[in-house]
């Protein structure tokens, strides 16, 4: 094909006739890509838009992770720095172990135990007033004595890993002063006297709930503490009732209160008691209601 000089000159003049045409189509389209920005300034989302706010424009440095990153909305403001990981809902903060790795071990498998036998006493609480065959009675609140003295076990255990601990001492001068005994006197009470002796149940909670599973768990808290290093911190398992037990309504007893007739731990007049003060190790025997 053969190009005349008219030809080539209207060709010319159509290219740059286009050629604006072209700049304004790609104003257009950076203006369609950009527009996201212009309705993200109307709904407050300036910062946050793809275009304007990328990488060329308004990069990492302004709007990237200095800006709504990490350091405004990240780890450096609610991050470990000003809110650290917490062991409960308590704001525990981590510590380093006070003890070597063989004694955590020792003190977590006393942790479970002890947290094992809590649930099995609970569990009788919670089923014995519904049980009316005798066998069955006598058997189950056989089953939650021995758990109650196998406490002690798992007891000593914390204790000598925490023997200046002053939350521990405290609790145990509540758990010694009558309040585990009663437990383990009324259990045996109904293992050995079946449903004659129901009332126990009540007896127990009303003791139990106040002055003895939260002396357990101020056990479970600082030994968790002296493990360190995160470790989560267990509570003891409540019966149901323990959700109506008020501490000197309705007969139960105040904080720290010894029950009644209760003197150094014992129950004065009561001729044959399980060996369960909390600071003497129980052993295999006791776990006979004879």
């Amino acid at each position: 094909m053969k190009f005349t000089v008219a030809s080539v000159a209207l060709l010319l003049a159509a290219l740059a006739v286009a050629a604006p045409q072209n700049r304004n189509n790609g104003n257009r389209n950076g203006q369609n890509n950009n527009g996201q920005n212009n309705t993200n300034v109307q709904n407050g989302q300036t910062n946050n838009g793809q275009n304007n706010n990328g990488q060329n424009n308004n990069g990492q440095n302004n709007n990237g992770q200095n800006n709504n990153g990490q350091n405004n909305n990240g780890q450096n403001q609610q991050g470990n720095n000003q809110n650290p990981q917490v062991q409960d809902g308590n704001n525990d903060v981590n510590q380093q172990s006070q003890v070597s790795q063989d004694q955590a071990l020792l003190m977590q498998n006393a942790i479970d135990g002890w947290m094992r036998d809590t649930g099995i006493v609970s569990n009788f609480l919670n089923i014995g007033q519904g049980l009316q065959d005798e066998q069955s009675f006598k058997n189950q609140a056989q089953i939650a004595h021995s758990a109650e003295v196998d406490e002690l076990t798992n007891k000593a255990v914390l204790d000598q890993f925490m023997p200046n601990n002053a939350n521990v001492k405290a609790a145990n001068a509540t758990l010694s002063n009558g309040a585990f005994q009663l437990v383990v006197d009324r259990l045996e009470d109904m293992a050995m006297q079946g449903r004659s002796q129901v009332n126990g149940i009540d007896d127990i909670n009303k003791d139990r709930c106040v002055n003895v599973l939260p002396n357990i768990d101020a056990y479970m808290r600082e030994a968790a503490l002296t493990i360190g290093n995160g470790q989560a911190i267990q509570q003891s398992v409540r019966p149901a009732a323990c959700a109506n037990v008020v501490a000197g309504q309705n007969g139960a007893l105040q904080v720290g209160q010894p029950p009644a007739n209760y003197v150094n731990g014992k129950l004065q007049g009561r001729p044959i008691q399980s060996n369960t003060n909390p600071n003497i190790p129980a052993t295999p025997q006791d776990d006979d209601p004879k």
